[in-house]
């Protein structure tokens, strides 16, 4: 104002000077402004650029741990993966979240700058392809973890089940076989409550099948492997199944060869009885003790009648027991073999005993005739040496007496050829010793 106080004339030319000026000053301003919000949108752009890079990273992070993890050993373990794994899906969620945050910026901030458009796209769709390679990726492995739990309980479930029948096997195979009858059939009776063990298991052995060929038809991951365990636990089945048949055939046939043997210890004692009393040399030294033997001998012959039929079911059950292939088939052979030769020993014996008393009975009755008739004679020698005759007196009577004499003499003559023919008899039955024990 001063100047143009002192110059009026160059007023206009500072007037002028003075709009253009402020037209710079403002110009400078509005392009300062303008250079200030072109640094804000680039600081902006740059911000999102680094978010959606570092958000990518994350995703890659991920990514690659989870192609790193396993699917697990055992049911703990597998448990275990799918806890971390649910915990992995609730980050994966925030980083939705972030992404979709991220998305509306960049709309944002390309709408203002179309420039940027381009660049922002190809980073937003980088993360974009990432991230749905980690969702396939999260996916994929959520499902190999619920296969895998699955494929870990059906082998817990075989495990325990495979334990369970070798245990079972391990038991039989520990037991042994009977000592006696009433142990026979105590194990048989035991045994037959294993049965009822094996029975009560097999409904949880065909669940356990049908869960097996469930999963291997549903196109699980170890269909193979499912396969193998199945039929290792068929197997397993099918054998316990034979080694129960086995062990009760053979218990059986234990309770048998006690049975047996009760009837070889019966018959044995009872053979010793009898082979001791026909170990008896009396064979009597009178007529009436040889009878009293021969009745004695004869109750006994009836008694073995009797017992060889016990003999004869002993030898017809050994046979049995041989034909149904019993696993102790030469020991009861063996056995039975030794007691009917027991047997026919002891007929044999019985028969020579038999046929001694009879030699003893035709000796002891000859002796006796012998000793009537030496007696008689001798009596009867007396009479004829009597020298009363030669008194002629009473001859008639005398004569009568004689004749009746001879006349009896005559009628014991048939008594003595009696004697002499059991004489006959008992040398021809082979009775060698009576001379010898005439003599005597």
């Amino acid at each position: 104002m001063k100047l143009e106080r002192q110059n009026k004339e160059e007023t206009k030319t500072i007037y002028e000077r003075r709009k253009h000026l402020n037209e710079k000053w403002n110009s400078f301003h509005g392009n300062l402004n303008a250079y200030r919000k072109k640094l804000d949108g680039a600081l902006e752009f740059h911000a999102l650029i680094r978010e959606i890079d570092d958000i990518t990273e994350r995703i890659t992070e991920k990514s690659v741990l989870i192609q790193a993890l396993d699917y697990g050993k055992d049911v703990e373990s597998v448990e275990n993966l799918i806890r971390r794994h649910e915990e992995m899906e609730r980050e994966i969620s925030v980083i939705k979240s972030k992404m979709e945050t991220l998305e509306l910026g960049s709309f944002r901030l390309s709408t203002r700058n179309p420039s940027i458009n381009d660049k922002l796209t190809m980073k937003q769709q980088e993360m974009k392809n990432n991230w749905l390679r980690l969702q396939g990726q999260a996916k994929q492995r959520k499902e190999k973890l619920a296969a895998s739990y699955q494929l870990q309980k059906f082998n817990l479930e075989m495990k325990e089940l495979l334990d369970w029948t070798q245990n079972i096997r391990g038991l039989m195979e520990a037991g042994g076989l009977p000592k006696s009858a009433n142990e026979a059939e105590s194990m048989i009776e035991e045994h037959q409550e294993r049965k009822e063990e094996i029975e009560a298991r097999v409904e949880r052995f065909n669940s356990l099948s049908d869960y097996g060929k469930e999963l291997a038809n549903s196109g699980h991951y170890a269909t193979p492997e499912i396969h193998q365990s199945l039929s290792r636990l068929q197997l397993a089945w099918s054998e316990l199944i034979q080694a129960w048949k086995e062990r009760y055939i053979k218990l059986f046939q234990a309770q048998d060869l006690q049975k047996f043997y009760g009837y070889v210890e019966q018959i044995e004692s009872w053979l010793s009885s009898k082979e001791a009393f026909l170990a008896n040399e009396d064979s009597g030294d009178s007529l009436s003790s040889v009878e009293s033997l021969q009745q004695k001998h004869t109750q006994f012959e009836k008694a073995l009648e009797v017992q060889m039929e016990k003999i004869d079911e002993m030898a017809s059950f050994s046979q049995q027991l041989t034909r149904n292939k019993h696993y102790d088939s030469d020991n009861i052979t063996n056995r039975c073999q030794a007691i009917l030769r027991r047997k026919e020993r002891l007929l044999e014996n019985a028969a020579a005993r038999r046929h001694l008393l009879e030699e003893s009975r035709l000796l002891q009755k000859f002796l006796r005739n012998s000793f009537e008739v030496a007696a008689w004679i001798n009596e009867k020698n007396s009479i004829a040496q009597d020298d009363s005759w030669k008194d002629p007196s009473n001859l008639q009577t005398k004569l009568q007496k004689h004749q009746t004499f001879q006349a009896e003499i005559m009628a014991n003559k048939n008594h003595l050829d009696s004697i002499k023919s059991v004489r006959e008899a008992g040398l021809m039955a082979g009775v060698g010793n009576w001379d010898e024990r005439l003599c005597g």
